[in-house]
């Protein structure tokens, strides 16, 4: 069966509820929007999908802010990816990092942050046995 599709609209007392094919309940707030759905009609493993809605302008403006919030995301994992080749073509020509800030125009810490950010982590050695000695 596909999800409950749940219509939630904003009123003084919390959120309106209207569970398509089910009736209408409530709820505080939209953190506990999907587990009322799923108590309203009698099954705590339904999937719940909460469509939320305040008013048209509103949710132009919500849709809005999403859409830049995601396009922030994409530049931010482009500019990371371009910090990392920068570092790593820059460690290569024996600039060290206090150079490579200075050269990109990113205060170390940022740099730092940027170059690790999407990175693939570093292997890890499984622990050693009990016993077996360090190396």
């Amino acid at each position: 069966m596909g999800p409950f599709i749940v219509h939630a609209r904003r009123w003084q007392d919390g959120w309106e509820l209207r569970i398509v094919g089910a009736g209408v309940t409530w709820s505080p707030d939209l953190a506990q929007a999907c587990p009322r759905a799923r108590a309203f009609v009698g099954d705590p493993d339904a999937r719940v999908e909460v469509v939320p809605t305040v008013d048209e302008e509103t949710d132009r403006l919500i849709l809005d802010a999403r859409g830049a919030v995601d396009g922030a995301d994409a530049a931010r994992r482009s500019a990371a990816g371009a910090v990392r080749g920068a570092m790593r073509r820059l460690a290569e020509a024996g600039v060290d990092e206090d150079d490579a800030s200075r050269l990109l125009g990113v205060p170390l810490p940022r740099l730092h942050a940027l170059a690790a950010e999407g990175a693939p982590a570093p292997a890890q050695r499984p622990p050693a046995e009990p016993g077996a000695p360090e190396g």
